[in-house]
Parts: structure tokens; sequence; C-alpha cells
């Protein structure tokens, strides 16, 4: 007998960004396949429940599953908590708070993405990323895609080895690579600096049950791939 507990409203986690990102039909078909099943699988779903471990130990389980999954860095930099600043996620599922000049930190592959497609839509766009090279952990066929369109996107702006020292109601303070501080002026600054893993709330449950397993993004921030069959081995050997 499985039980669920989500604490959001609905399935998916991290991947809803899916629903609104364009290019990510795969993705999003993959989504919405995996939340049918497991809403006719029988499991006793709980949506906007979010676990304690009080509330845990009340359901007295022989195994527990922590997916609690990861959270956004929030960098170190003046400003980074300023009305103006806005994470990456955020700013798929609030489109309408972006203003028309937008600057991208980070040049993984979701600020990318995410500053391609705002440059598709219309905003005058920066990307900012402080190593040598865009979007360097994707494979091969992914990120030279990518970088085409990238690089035939005219609204869009790349400054690679680039590096953001504040942010301010006007816009960005960022060193190039010769150590010349430069300004972009910018309505929004979106930040894309990567997932941290969720590992204190993750280890608030460890004694919970007599057979705990600790999965997926709370353990370290990874692909969709490798978290789901990690979520498969964890549940099959249960």
């Amino acid at each position: 007998r499985v039980t669920l507990l989500e604490r959001s409203p609905q399935l998916g986690g991290l991947i809803d960004v899916a629903e609104v990102e364009t290019r990510k039909i795969d993705l999003r078909n993959y989504r919405r396949s995996l939340v049918r099943r497991t809403l006719r699988s029988g499991i006793d779903v709980r949506l906007g429940a979010e676990a304690t471990p009080e509330s845990v130990r009340a359901l007295a389980p022989d195994a527990l599953i922590v997916a609690v999954g990861s959270r956004p860095i929030r960098p170190g930099i003046p400003g980074a908590d300023g009305p103006n600043a806005m994470q990456a996620l955020d700013a798929y599922r609030h489109p309408e708070r972006i203003g028309r000049r937008v600057v991208v930190l980070g040049g993984g592959e979701i600020g990318c993405e995410l500053a391609l497609g705002l440059a598709e839509a219309g905003h005058e766009t920066t990307l900012l990323e402080m190593q040598a090279a865009l979007a360097p952990n994707g494979n091969a066929l992914y990120r030279a895609a990518l970088l085409l369109l990238i690089a035939g996107e005219s609204r869009l702006t790349c400054h690679v080895k680039a590096t953001c020292r504040g942010i301010t109601p006007e816009g960005v303070r960022y060193e190039d690579a010769d150590g010349t501080e430069r300004r972009i002026d910018a309505d929004t600054v979106i930040l894309a600096v990567g997932m941290r893993a969720e590992r204190d709330v993750a280890d608030a449950f460890l004694d919970c049950a007599p057979d705990v397993r600790v999965i997926g993004d709370c353990v370290r921030p990874r692909r969709v791939d490798e978290a789901t069959l990690e979520g498969f081995h964890a549940g099959w050997s249960v």
C-alpha cells in the first residue's frame, strides 16, 4: 500500500516547466504520462500535503522514500533579493512579471533555454555566464542545436567569462574577461545559477521508518533520466 505526499497542488515536480517551454514536447508528454499513470495506479495521492516528521511517523510506514527535491540557488550577489530579481523557475511560471529588458544570470541549459525563449518572445535579453562556454554539460547534439538557435536570435546577446558584481534597480553591474566593470540596463534580472539539494529537509526524515531511502535531487541535482531510474530502483526494491 503506497501513500504519496506532495506539498504542491499538482504532481510533476520541477519538470512542470515543460508545460510552458515550447521545445520540450517530449518532456511534457513524459510528465503527463507519469502523472496519469500515478493517478490511475490506486496510490493514495495526497496533494497539498506537506510532509513533516510527525505526520510521517503518524502513518507508521514500513518503508519511506524521501524525494523532496532541490531548491534554486540564490547567489550572494548584492541586490539578488531585490524586487527586480527573480528565479528562473518563477520566470517560467509567472511570465507576466518579466519586463521588456532582461538579464539572465547563468548560462547553463536552463539559463540558455530561458534566455532564448524570452528573446524569441520579444524581450531584449542579455545572458551572462561566468565560465568560458554556454551549456557546457549538455549532450553534443543538444548543445550544438541550442548554440545555433542562440547565434541566430538578434534580440539575444551573450557574454561569457562575465561575473556579475551587483544587481541594482537600474540593471546589472558585471566584470568582463579583462576585468573591466560594465553595466547593463534591465527591467528584470533572472537568476539561473543552479539548484541546491534539500538535504537538510531530507535528513529530518531519516528516523521516521525502519527502512528509509533518500533519492533524487535531494541527494544531488541531476538529469530527469537519472532521478527517474533511481526512483524506479528504490520503489522496486522495497
